[in-house]
């Protein structure tokens, strides 16, 4: 059954009748490749008295990002453009805009281990890391000092 005919006679007709700069719009593409919704916003029309070409931005909501495109229609190609809300584009792009956020605040933390990272190896790098070193005190011996040393150790423990 076709879906025209099974809506058509309940469904209001919204029909946009005077578009200008800064209307909102949702598009919905035909293609049955393409099932997203488009939310755009009108930036510019324009006219110079026989061709009209209208300028827009559009959002289009992927799983975890919103991709922005610009788009420019000619005045003589058919669009199927509705009326939307600032709510509409809310309930749209929301939960996507907070997962955007905790993903960017997850990799300013790794820019600032990284950028902590690459300032240690500077400074290695520079040389001025050795001017700060110091040999560690050490005491070299034989292997029979050290066994000589070692049982005296264990035998002062047992006092």
């Amino acid at each position: 059954m076709n879906t025209k005919n099974i809506i058509q006679t309940s469904a209001n007709v919204v029909r946009i009748v005077n578009l200008k700069v800064g209307d909102m719009y949702k598009r919905y593409n035909d293609s049955s490749y393409d099932t997203a919704n488009y939310y755009g916003i009108v930036r510019a029309i324009n006219n110079d008295g026989e061709n009209t070409f209208i300028e827009a931005i559009e959002y289009k909501k992927s799983y975890s990002t919103i991709e922005a495109n610009f788009t420019v229609w000619r005045g003589d190609k058919d669009i199927s453009i509705f009326p939307a809300t600032i709510e509409e584009i809310k309930d749209e792009f929301e939960g996507v805009s907070k997962k955007i956020e905790k993903e960017i605040s997850e990799l300013e933390g790794k820019i600032e281990e990284k950028r902590k990272c690459l300032a240690e190896t500077s400074i290695l790098l520079s040389g001025e890391l050795q001017n700060t070193l110091q040999v560690v005190d050490s005491k070299s011996m034989s292997q029979a000092e050290y066994r000589t040393l070692k049982e005296k150790r264990a035998e002062l423990l047992e006092l």
